[in-house]
């Protein structure tokens, strides 16, 4: 590939996660290749895939379907995010009861994550105390880390910038995981980039034990 044009759909937590380590691999690999990265919440990246905007989705929640080909999953943990100094920092695993009366940050109610904390809760009788809801995971880590309150997050971040967060994981959320998933419309024809995209991404996901 000594030229080509990679369109990618990514939910927000993955671009500030995973991906910055896809894309310099393949960067070194391909140094020719342009990139458009569009940053959705999943059905959005779904309706991008189908009009044809976007060649690869990269996002959980991906509903099974005949149109989408699931090219390579990861099933990860879910964690209660704290800031450094919170009492529960240095813990390795909590009991959801464990968090009744912390003041929490909730995903906004367009990312699915929302509705699954929400049904945890209402199933284990726990009430905590909801300080905001944002759909940016940026802004929620960020005052996490600030100390505004506690959040839960599906997988643990790579941290690229080193946000001081602690990471506990939640025992007994008893919510179905969906995995995290890389998909393209079923039936069409790959670019070269979508490919190689695609194996770079298994090969992470290898090492996650995905």
């Amino acid at each position: 590939m000594k030229r080509g044009h990679l369109r990618i759909g990514v939910n927000e937590v993955v671009a500030s996660d995973l991906l910055p380590g896809i894309l310099h691999n393949m960067h070194r690999n391909f140094p020719a290749l342009e990139y458009t990265i569009i940053v959705e919440n999943t059905p959005e990246i779904l309706k991008r895939l189908h009009d044809g905007d976007v060649d690869i989705g990269l996002g959980y929640n991906f509903a099974a379907a005949p149109e989408i080909e699931v090219l390579a999953t990861l099933h990860r943990r879910t964690f209660l995010i704290t800031s450094r100094n919170h009492a529960l920092a240095q813990r390795r695993r909590v009991r959801l009861e464990e968090i009744a009366g912390e003041k929490f940050i909730f995903p906004d109610s367009s990312v699915a994550l929302h509705q699954m904390l929400q049904d945890a809760l209402i199933r284990s009788g726990v009430e905590v105390r909801t300080i905001m809801h944002t759909n940016s995971f940026s802004l929620l880590r960020q005052m996490v880390q600030d100390g505004l309150g506690v959040s839960m997050v599906i997988g643990r971040f790579l941290q690229s910038k080193r946000e001081q967060l602690a990471f506990i994981e939640v025992e007994n959320l008893g919510i179905e995981r969906k995995p995290l998933s890389c998909c393209r419309v079923a039936g069409r024809a790959p670019t070269s980039s979508s490919v190689a995209f695609a194996a770079s991404v298994k090969a992470l996901f290898a090492q996650y034990g995905g």
